[in-house]
C-alpha cells in the first residue's frame, strides 16, 4: 500500500455507527485502510473501505464480501483475521481487522533489497506456516507478494510475519463461498504469479508456493526471477524459461548451496514437481537453520538480533580492528551501522581500551558532517560492538576509483564539509589520526549530493588528560596520509587532521598523493624531507586558482607550526582562495559526451603504477570536437557552452510528456566529443533548461532541480540532471535521474547518451548493481547493442561479465 499525504474527507466521520476513522493508513488496489476507533470498546482496528467508484460493480462488492467471509475462516498468527463486515452511510462497503504494528515486508526490502539468507528464510517461515492454515481451510491466497507479508514484533522477534489479503483467494475442493472469477481469468501479480495462474490453469496450495520462493528469490537476490517492463515476457518467463541461478543475477551472493536449491524446488513448472505442502516447506528450512553458521559459509552474525533491539542485515566492509555491517533498530524501525571489535582482538588491552574510548569520545560528537554513535553493547562471545548513524551513499575511496579526479569546485566543496567537521571533533577535545578517503563517506542530504559524513574516530586521542594509550614511538594511521609528526611519533594536534585533509584535497584534484612510493620506508621518509610537488607537476595544464595551490602547499607544511592554525582558520581561507575572481575552472573536466557507442563507454584506463619514487605519468586529457557555434549561443563563456550543449542533442526534440504547454523554444547548436548523435546543424531546446545548463556545475543543478519542483512531469529536466551529474562524477544521482526520465518518457529509453553514461557506470565499484538495474528494467532492450559491445570490448574483466549477463536478460 502507498501512504496517502492529504486530507481525507472520511477522517472524522463513523462508519457503521461503530468505527470513528482517525487516520488514513495506506491505498491500494481495491479501496482505502483507516485507522479507526471502535467506539463500543475502545480499542483500534484497520478499516478497509471499497473505493466509491467501484461500488457499482457486482463483482467488486462480492469480491469484497467474500474477503471477510474467508477472512472469517483464518483464524492464525501468522495471518490477519478479519473481526467485522459493514457499510458506510454512503453505502461503501467495510471490513474491520486488526491492527498492525510495523511495515510490509515490501517496505523492508525498499530500505534493503538483500535480506540475509537466515532472515530471508526466518520471513518465509512464517508466511508458509500461515498459509498452512489457509490450505487446511481449503483455500488458496493467489496474491503472495512483498506487500501482502506484514513484519511485526511478537514475543521478541521483530519480524514476525502475517499474511495480509485474502482478497483474491479462492475456495477450493467444495468449500462454501461465493465463486467469482471466471474459468480462464487470471488473478494475481505478474511478477508473483505461477505457470498455472498465468495459464488460466486450476489452483490448489502449490500456486501460493511457487508465489512464496518468488518472494523468497527476490528476498535473497534483489530482484524477481523474471523481472521485465514487458508483462507478456514475465509471463512467459513464468511458464516456459529457466529459472535464472543466483549467481546470474547476484554474483557477489553467498548462501548455502541448499538455500538455493530450496528456491528452485519451490519453483517448479509442474506444480508436482514442487514442494509437496505448506509444512514440508517448513520441515525443509528448519533444516538449514539449524544447521551451523560455518557450515553454511556465511557470517554468523548476519541475520542475528543483537541485544534484542537490531537486526544484523548485512556487511558493509572490514577493516583493522573488526568488521562493520547494515543493521536495523527492530523498535525504531530504523537503519544503522554495527561496529564490532573482533573478539581476538580483544585478548590486548590497548585495543579493547581504545575501542571504549571511541565509544566515548564519538558519543560527544554531534554535528551534521560527523558520523554519529547511538549506543554501545557486547556480544556474548565477548567482543563488543558501536551502534552508529548510517551514512547511506559513495564512499569518497570508491569515488576517486571511479573518477580519477574532481573537478575544482567539487574537490573544494567536499573539502569545506570536511572541514567543518573536523572543526567541531577538534572543539571537543579529538583528533581523528586516520583522515583518508576511506573514511570520508559523501551522502545525499538537504538536496546536496556530496554532503561529507567523517567515519572512525577510532584511532582518535584525547587532546586533554593523561590516558596515553599509544605507546611512544608506536605510529598509528595510513602511511600515505600521515603528518610527518606522526611519522616520528612526536605528539600530534589538530593541524596533524588538517595535513592529510590537505592529502586528500591534493589528491581529489589530481588523482594522487603528493608522495607516492612501493616502498613504506622510503615514503614515510617523503613525508619527512620531500617537497611537496605543484599540482602541475602531477596533472600537467591542471589549472587551479594559485591562492588555492599555495594553501594546500601550507597544509602540508613540514612543520606544523607553518600550516593553518585551526579547521576554522583553514575553512576561512579556502573560501578566500577560491572566490570568483580567482577560480579557474578546467574546460576538459566539463566536455559530455553525447554518443551512445560504446567503444567510448570504457572508462579510460588507470595511469600505469610508476616505478619506485617517480611521478606517475597523469590520464590524457581529451581534446573536444567542436561544431561552429553561433555567437549568440556563447554565454558565459566557452565553460557555459561545453556544459549547455552536452545534453541537447537527445533532449532538444522531445516534449514534456504529461505537462502543459512549454514556454517557446530557441535554437542551440551541438558541441561534443564523441560519435554524431544528429547531423542536424541545430535542434529545438527548452530555453529555461539551456539557461540552466548554461551555468555550469552545481549552478546548473540547483536550477535544474528548481525548474524540475515547477514542472515534475517534464522528463526533459530530469534527463539534463542526468547528463549534469555525470559530468560531475556523481553516480548514483545519475543513475537515478535517467531512471526518472524514462519513467516520465519512454522515449528516452533510446537515447544513445542516456544508454552510453549508464553502461560506463557499470564499472562503478559503488553504484553498478544501481545502473544495471535501470539498464535491465527501465530502458531494456534498447540497452542490447551497447551492452554487447562492452561485454566484447571493455578492457575490465569484471564489466564484461556484468555487460554480456545484462545483454543477455534484455536481448529482444
Amino acid at each position: 500500500m502507498s501512504t496517502v499525504a492529504h486530507e481525507d474527507p472520511r477522517i472524522g466521520t463513523v462508519a457503521g455507527a461503530r468505527y470513528r476513522i482517525t487516520g488514513v493508513l495506506g491505498t491500494g488496489g481495491m479501496g482505502s485502510v483507516y485507522r479507526a476507533e471502535d467506539v463500543t470498546t475502545g480499542g483500534e482496528v484497520a478499516l478497509k473501505i471499497l473505493r466509491s467508484h467501484l461500488g457499482a460493480s457486482d463483482e467488486a462488492n462480492a469480491r469484497f464480501r467474500r474477503e471477510a467471509f474467508v477472512g472469517s475462516l483464518i483464524v492464525h498468527p501468522n495471518c490477519v483475521g478479519v473481526t467485522a463486515l459493514g457499510q458506510c452511510e454512503d453505502g461503501a462497503i467495510y471490513l474491520a481487522m486488526e491492527l498492525l504494528d510495523g511495515e510490509a515486508l515490501g517496505d523492508a526490502m525498499a530500505r534493503a533489497p538483500r535480506l540475509p539468507w537466515r532472515r530471508a528464510l526466518h520471513v518465509a517461515r512464517h508466511v508458509l506456516r500461515g498459509l498452512a492454515h489457509a490450505h487446511d481451510q481449503a483455500i488458496v491466497h493467489r496474491d503472495i507478494k512483498p506487500d501482502n507479508i506484514f513484519l511485526t514484533t511478537r514475543d521478541g522477534d521483530a519480524d514476525f510475519a502475517r499474511v495480509l489479503d485474502f482478497g483474491i483467494a479462492k475456495l477450493v475442493g467444495g468449500a462454501a463461498g461465493p465463486a467469482i472469477t471466471a474459468a480462464g481469468l487470471t488473478v494475481g501479480t505478474p511478477d508473483y504469479l505461477s505457470p498455472e495462474q498465468a495459464l488460466g490453469l486450476e489452483l490448489d496450495g502449490r500456486t501460493d508456493l511457487y508465489s512464496l520462493s518468488v518472494v523468497l528469490f527476490e528476498m535473497l537476490t534483489g530482484t524477481t526471477p523474471f523481472a521485465d517492463p514487458e508483462l507478456v515476457k514475465i509471463l512467459t518467463g513464468h511458464t516456459s524459461r529457466p529459472i535464472p541461478t543466483f549467481a546470474e543475477v547476484a554474483p557477489d551472493l553467498v548462501v548455502p548451496d541448499a538455500v538455493e536449491r530450496l528456491v528452485r524446488d519451490g519453483m517448479a513448472k509442474r506444480p508436482d514437481d514442487r514442494i509437496a505442502s505448506a509444512a514440508a516447506y517448513v520441515e525443509r528450512i528448519d533444516a538449514l537453520l539449524a544447521a551451523p553458521a560455518a557450515d553454511a559459509g556465511a557470517d554468523a552474525l548476519i541475520g542475528a538480533l543483537l541485544d534484542d533491539r537490531y537486526r544484523v542485515e548485512a556487511l558493509l566492509g572490514t577493516g583493522a580492528w573488526g568488521r562493520v555491517y547494515r543493521a536495523t533498530h527492530v523498535a525504531l524501525r530504523r537503519a544503522v551501522a554495527i561496529k564490532v571489535l573482533d573478539a581476538q582482538v580483544l585478548a590486548d588491552d590497548e585495543a579493547r581500551r581504545r575501542f571504549e574510548r571511541e565509544a566515548l569520545a564519538t558519543g560527544r560528537l554531534r554535528h551534521p558532517n560527523c558520523v554519529a554513535v547511538t549506543d554501545v553493547g557486547a556480544l556474548p562471545d565477548g567482543s563488543r560492538y558501536l551502534a552508529m548513524e548510517l551514512a547511506d551513499g559513495v564512499n569518497l575511496a570508491d569515488l576517486l576509483g571511479d573518477v580519477p579526479r574532481l573537478p575544482v569546485a567539487r574537490a573544494v566543496h567536499v573539502m569545506r564539509h570536511l572541514l567543518r567537521g573536523l572543526g567541531h571533533a577538534h572543539g571537543h577535545g579529538l583528533v581523528h589520526r586516520d583522515l583518508k578517503p576511506a573514511n570520508i563517506m559523501l551522502v545525499a542530504e538537504g538536496g546536496d549530493p556530496d554532503f561529507v559524513k567523517i567515519l572512525d574516530f577510532g584511532l582518535a586521542r584525547m587532546m586533554a588528560g593523561d590516558d596515553r594509550i599509544t605507546r611512544s614511538g608506536v605510529a598509528c594511521g595510513t602511511p600515505r596520509y600521515m603528518a610527518p609528526e606522526q611519522v616520528l611519533s612526536r605528539g600530534f594536534d589538530a593541524r596533524t587532521d588538517l595535513y592529510a585533509a590537505s592529502v586528500t584535497l591534493f589528491q581529489m584534484l589530481t588523482g594522487h598523493t603528493p608522495f607516492e612510493h612501493d616502498d613504506v620506508p622510503t615514503l614515510l621518509k617523503m613525508h619527512l624531507a620531500a617537497p611537496v610537488p605543484r599540482l602541475a607537476d602531477v596533472v600537467p595544464g591542471l589549472q587551479v586558482p594559485a591562492a588555492l595551490e599555495a594553501l594546500i602547499a601550507r597544509g602540508l607544511a613540514k612543520d606544523p607550526a607553518e600550516r593553518p592554525a585551526s579547521a576554522a582558520r583553514y575553512l576561512a581561507e579556502l573560501d578566500a582562495a577560491v572566490a570568483p575572481a580567482g577560480a579557474t575552472i578546467e574546460l576538459s573536466s566539463l566536455v559530455p559526451a553525447i554518443t551512445g557507442a560504446i567503444a567510448t563507454a570504457a572508462p579510460p584506463a588507470p595511469p600505469p603504477r610508476p616505478a619506485p619514487g617517480a611521478r606517475p605519468a597523469p590520464p590524457p586529457i581529451p581534446s573536444p570536437r567542436r561544431r561552429p557555434l553561433p555567437r549568440a549561443a556563447v554565454i558565459g563563456g566557452a565553460v557555459a557552452a561545453v556544459l549547455a550543449i552536452g545534453v541537447v542533442a537527445a533532449i532538444a526534440t522531445r516534449a514534456p510528456s504529461r505537462s502543459a504547454a512549454p514556454p517557446p523554444a530557441e535554437e542551440v547548436e551541438i558541441l561534443d566529443d564523441g560519435p554524431e548523435v544528429d547531423d542536424a546543424p541545430s535542434l529545438v531546446l527548452d530555453p529555461d533548461i539551456t539557461a540552466a545548463l548554461r551555468q555550469g556545475g552545481e549552478a546548473a543543478v540547483a536550477r535544474l532541480r528548481d525548474l524540475r519542483k515547477q514542472r515534475p512531469d517534464d522528463a526533459r529536466i530530469p534527463y539534463a540532471l542526468g547528463r549534469v551529474y555525470h559530468r560531475l562524477g556523481w553516480p548514483k544521482p545519475t543513475i537515478d535521474a535517467y531512471r526518472d526520465a524514462v519513467r516520465l518518457d519512454a522515449t528516452f529509453r533510446d537515447d544513445p547518451a542516456l544508454i552510453h553514461d549508464l553502461v560506463a557506470l557499470l564499472a562503478s565499484r559503488s553504484s553498478w548493481q544501481r545502473a544495471a538495474s535501470v539498464l535491465e528494467h527501465d530502458v531494456g532492450a534498447a540497452a542490447a547493442p551497447a551492452l554487447a559491445d562492452a561485454a566484447a570490448h571493455h578492457r575490465d574483466g569484471t564489466v564484461r561479465a556484468r555487460a554480456a549477463r545484462l545483454r543477455d536478460r534484455v536481448a529482444p
